[in-house]
């Protein structure tokens, strides 16, 4: 498979779904090169940019990462259409499960 080029809704869904697997991997590794960069500032006594940037780095690694994992799992969705499973509502779940607790008792 090769990674989509181009912008998204110009890719098939297989290339836009290695496109983002390659985007949450490269998310990860950029969010690390932050972690070490932050430990040689550390090291060289520049203590409070280093929180600064440790701090701003988590909160935009962790929300990077879980937007692209929401996506990819867009496209993994799309890539199974029929074999995938509707979603189930959480108010419908919920009802669900105090239905049968009602009736378990």
């Amino acid at each position: 498979m090769k990674v989509g080029i181009g912008p998204p809704f110009q890719a098939a869904l297989p290339e836009n779904y290695i496109r983002f697997l390659v985007l949450v991997s490269n998310s990860i590794f950029v969010t690390s090169a932050f972690v070490i960069l932050k430990d040689a500032l550390y090291e060289v006594g520049e203590c409070f940019y280093a929180t600064i940037g440790f701090a701003a780095n988590v909160a935009a690694g962790a929300a990077y990462l879980v937007c692209l994992n929401i996506i990819l799992a867009q496209f993994a969705v799309a890539m199974g259409r029929d074999k995938t499973p509707p979603p189930v509502h959480p108010e419908n779940y919920i009802r669900r499960v105090s239905i049968q607790r009602s009736m378990g008792s």
